[in-house]
């Protein structure tokens, strides 16, 4: 009792020690409203863009929505092109192309704010082959699938990826045409430099993408940390049943009380012919980020995963953008996906 009760102790004083007190002095920090920008090109035939109006945290509350243009373009390698509208300025986009190695630069100003301008180069789609394989741990309690990716041209020093895995489950009934099915996407939890190198944790991100009918959320990566040209993407294989003996466990089951050992008091086994069959597919998505992108995604991770900033316990995230006179991001990106990989295990 004593010996739980210091320990209690100790915590809590490592918790006071930790813990730490900053006083913000607002009087006098107060500025002009500024312009927020959000924009990732190249993920569909569309680029929408977001801008918004911010203030001050102790300026006067306003909409975001509440600003004057006084002008706004968008150029694709110096030419500018036309922006539409979808009933005020905050939603801006054009569905002119962007093609690979084209420079894209935005600028805004209004009678609120002060002009803002950002620029980011359109990369190149990745062309990549992919293998899998199972990797089963120690008593089978668990056991992971390994996608294995080559890239065509390598990794170059310098370049910027994501992955996301996106996962279909099918039901089909023998005695139905109509079939089912779930699909989600989600993250690898490791990434390796080859097949059978020590994995590192992938840092995840999860984005909004106006445009895009779903949510990304992909581990993104430098090439300057693979230099192999070749990249190892792990999830847990959460289908995987178990190979064990409950009775090891927990001992036979005891029979019911008016039930004979081995008698089976619930419905009947169904027949093989109504049984439903389940498939499972994968289909991997590889993302090549302009160095914007990359740059602010980053930040994203280290504010989605930085669970301790807001006890107290560890400094605060930085905040990146490359919008100069504002802030946010204007960003680029490219997507391949593989065809659909359907495991024979």
């Amino acid at each position: 009792m004593r010996s739980s009760s210091k320990l209690f102790s100790i915590a809590l004083a490592a918790l006071a020690l930790c813990s730490c007190e900053e006083r913000f002095e607002l009087k006098g920090s107060a500025g002009k409203p500024r312009m927020y920008v959000e924009c990732y090109a190249g993920l569909s035939d569309t680029t929408f863009l977001s801008v918004y109006k911010a203030v001050p945290v102790n300026g006067k509350p306003s909409e975001a929505s509440d600003f004057t243009v006084k002008a706004m373009s968008l150029s694709i390698n110096g030419i500018p092109v036309h922006l539409d509208t979808l009933g005020d300025y905050t939603r801006p986009y054009t569905t002119a192309p962007i093609p690979a190695g084209s420079t894209l630069e935005f600028s805004l100003e209004t009678e609120e704010t002060a002009p803002v301008s950002a620029s980011t180069v359109m990369p190149d789609k990745p062309a990549f082959t992919v293998e899998q394989k199972i990797i089963e741990t120690p008593g089978n309690f668990i056991r992971f699938r390994q996608f294995n990716l080559t890239f065509q041209k390598g990794l170059e020093e310098g370049e910027y990826y994501g992955i996301a895995i996106r996962h279909k489950t099918i039901y089909e009934h023998p005695d139905s045409a109509d079939t089912w099915d779930t699909t989600f996407t989600e993250p690898p939890i490791t990434l390796g430099a080859t097949p059978d190198a020590s994995a590192q944790t992938a840092r995840q991100v999860e984005v909004e993408i106006l445009g895009c009918p779903e949510d990304v959320s992909m581990a993104i990566f430098s090439a300057d940390d693979f230099p192999y040209g070749t990249v190892s993407a792990s999830i847990i294989d959460d289908f995987f049943i178990p190979d064990f003996d409950p009775t090891e466990f927990e001992g036979p089951e005891e029979p019911s009380e008016g039930e004979e050992p081995g008698e089976d008091p619930g419905d009947e086994i169904p027949a093989e012919s109504d049984e439903t069959v389940v498939t499972h597919s994968y289909q991997i998505m590889v993302f090549k980020l302009s160095e914007e992108t990359y740059g602010y995604f980053g930040a994203l991770n280290n504010q989605q995963s930085n669970f301790l900033a807001m006890l107290g316990l560890s400094s605060p995230n930085y905040a990146y953008t490359n919008v100069s006179g504002g802030y946010g991001i204007l960003g680029a990106m490219t997507l391949t996906e593989s065809p659909w990989l359907t495991p024979e295990i």
